[in-house]
């Protein structure tokens, strides 16, 4: 079973700094499409994939809201990360339901919150194609940034 979703890793100081050029902040962003079901067993691109997120200091869980089941995406995507490497999907993370956009995903994104509850991880709903939060997105990559890896430069919000 192939996973409808992106796993977006934000790859950090260790690889690339967060270059900050006319008052605006740019970091590498990996797409990492593609994890199937077992890919820790190495089944399809397993450890192809499963390496690069392994490098990665922070993680954006992206999930489809207008798919059958959003909540089974995010289980099946953190199962393998903590099958592959213990502690791997608990890194500092946000979870975000894409495709807010479309009818009858406010169910979708419900659910989506109820399964993530109190933990630690933020939960956003985005409409990529409308850009609907989408400046939220780039709010929460950069408070992730600052909180793992750098001190807040003065004057920033």
């Amino acid at each position: 079973m192939v996973l409808h979703l992106t796993k977006l890793c934000l790859c950090f100081p260790r690889f690339v700094n967060i270059s900050h050029y006319c008052g605006r902040m740019f970091c590498l962003v990996a797409d990492i499409p593609g994890i199937i079901e077992n890919a820790h067993l190495n089944r399809g691109l397993g450890f192809s994939f499963l390496r690069h997120i392994e490098r990665c200091h922070c993680l954006l869980f992206i999930v489809d809201l207008s798919a059958a089941d959003p909540c089974e995406q995010l289980r099946v995507l953190r199962h393998e990360l903590e099958h592959y490497e213990a502690g791997l999907s608990q890194r500092p993370h946000v979870v975000i339901g894409n495709k807010v956009d479309l009818p009858g995903t406010e169910e979708s994104a419900d659910r989506l919150r109820e399964f993530v509850g109190s933990s630690s991880a933020s939960v956003l709903m985005i409409s990529a194609k409308r850009r609907t939060n989408v400046d939220t997105v780039s709010r929460s990559i950069k408070e992730m940034y600052y909180a793992k890896c750098v001190e807040k430069p003065a004057g920033t919000a």
